[in-house]
């Protein structure tokens, strides 16, 4: 090679630049490529950490569903159950009304002999003790229908709630 053929001083020193330059601007990419890199991984832990979340809020709609189906349920049954009782119930209801109202006068206005008064007198002495526990027993069942009606109102509420927490 003659000397007219090498790069002149000048000539090396533009292309020690232009390389110089070339390493600052990789050195440059490389720094913003790890920057973006690290962004990548947040929002990755970002987006597994939500659907975690979806998935707790989905599991918590499933059990709401599912005990206010059950709630439901035996508020129903236990509805059902009345309905079909209600004209004993009724029957049983006005019976302590009115023996609650006169007891001594239901008797004494009959025209029973003394002995069928008396036998009369045992006999709804006896029969009383087992009213009022049937009736106890009534208001206890109203009751719990009461709080199973309330119970299933509650759970609409949390399921709505829930609902509502998925959707945002």
């Amino acid at each position: 090679r003659s000397a007219n053929d090498l790069p002149s001083g000048d000539e090396l020193r533009k292309v020690e630049r232009a390389l110089a330059i070339g390493r600052k601007r990789r050195a440059k990419l490389e720094g913003k490529a790890a920057i973006v890199e690290g962004e990548i991984s947040a929002l990755r832990r970002t987006l597994v950490a939500a659907a975690a979340a979806v998935q707790a809020h989905e599991a918590t709609l499933s059990r709401l569903e599912r005990r206010l189906g059950m709630v439901s349920l035996e508020r129903d049954v236990t509805e059902k159950r009345l309905k079909r009782r209600r004209s004993e119930l009724a029957a049983l209801t006005a019976a302590l009304v009115r023996l609650s109202r006169r007891p001594a006068d239901s008797l004494v206005a009959t025209s029973f002999t003394p002995i069928e008064a008396q036998r009369s007198a045992t006999l709804l002495g006896a029969l009383l003790p087992q009213l009022r526990g049937r009736a106890q027993k009534l208001g206890r069942e109203l009751a719990a229908l009461a709080a199973l009606g309330n119970e299933v109102a509650r759970r609409r509420g949390e399921l709505r709630e829930a609902k509502g927490r998925l959707q945002k």
